[in-house]
């Protein structure tokens, strides 16, 4: 759409800025989230049948949370950049 409305993609401030974010926020998934989750659920399939919970698993969860929660905000921050376009 920025080449249909005759923009420069590496131009305005506000545009770079909205893809870096949308592209740092696929980065953390492909490489933080996608792996702790295949960890998490290899930990649970073997925990499942032994009952106990182990602290590697909590570790994981705790570094899920905190790396979900920064790759759920970082395009929230993308939507201002998109819709503000600050200068």
């Amino acid at each position: 759409m920025v080449l249909t409305a005759g923009l420069n993609p590496l131009g305005p401030l506000w545009l770079i800025a909205g893809q870096s974010l949308f592209i740092a926020s696929g980065i953390i998934w492909a490489a933080i989230l996608i792996p702790v989750q295949i960890k998490k659920a290899r930990q649970a399939r073997a925990f499942a049948s032994a009952g106990s919970i182990p602290e590697s698993y909590w570790r994981l969860c705790r570094l899920w949370l905190i790396w979900g929660t920064i790759a759920t905000l970082l395009p929230l921050a993308n939507l201002y950049f998109m819709v503000v376009k600050p200068n």
